[in-house]
């Protein structure tokens, strides 16, 4: 983003963000994005590892998390579905 902004210093903000990718969404709906992950790790896991859910779940769904939410309310939320 910020070299984005060095080459555009007169661009406003939200058009910064918006060109940067970021959307805004809440907690609840990334809730939702994530029982849909879960379901599709199900289909695709091959570790056996028992954090192998939780850390894959994190990585899909931080990049929609950045800016929104708190990475480690993610964490608890992953923890419990």
């Amino acid at each position: 983003m910020l070299p984005f902004v060095y080459q555009n210093p007169e661009m406003d903000f939200h058009l910064v963000l918006k060109n940067a990718g970021y959307k805004k969404t809440t907690l609840e709906d990334i809730k939702k994005k994530l029982k849909l992950l879960k379901e599709k790790f199900q289909d695709i896991k091959t570790s056996k590892n028992g954090m192998a859910e939780q850390r894959w779940l994190i990585g899909q769904i931080k990049p929609t998390a950045l800016g929104n939410v708190d990475l480690r309310e993610i964490k608890s939320v992953t923890e419990e579905i």
